[in-house]
């Protein structure tokens, strides 16, 4: 079983949450939002453990971390985790620009880890 943790409990972490269903081996062990009123509403629906931070979703078992944030945030957000020793699946974009993409894709190589992102949806 592949322990994995949501960070960012809008409205894709319910998509994602549609579909986690269809992957058995995939086990959803907690998930944590900068909005606590959020993140607390989808942990009591989906019944998922709460985080109180970004640095304990960091430092929970989960070897995956899915980066559900805002475009903004996904640079920082998969640096820490990749940093923290993670995989990282990031929703679009990986990053706000080619330069910090490039930056935490040798980050993942260095470390013997892997970042991939959400393909378009039109694809």
């Amino acid at each position: 079983m592949t322990k994995l943790a949501f960070i960012g409990t809008g409205f894709v972490a319910d998509y994602y949450m549609t579909t986690l269903a269809n992957y058995p081996n995939l086990d959803l062990v907690g998930a944590w939002d900068l909005d606590a009123g959020r993140l607390q509403k989808f942990c009591k629906f989906y019944k998922v453990e709460a985080r109180e931070s970004l640095h304990d979703i960091l430092s929970d078992d989960a070897s995956i971390i899915v980066n559900l944030t805002t475009p903004e945030s996904h640079f920082s957000v998969n640096q820490a985790a990749l940093e923290a020793g993670k995989h990282v699946y990031c929703e679009k974009p990986l990053a706000m620009s080619v330069k910090e993409a490039e930056r935490l894709v040798s980050l993942a190589e260095e470390r013997g880890l892997t970042i991939c992102g959400a393909p378009a949806n039109a694809l």
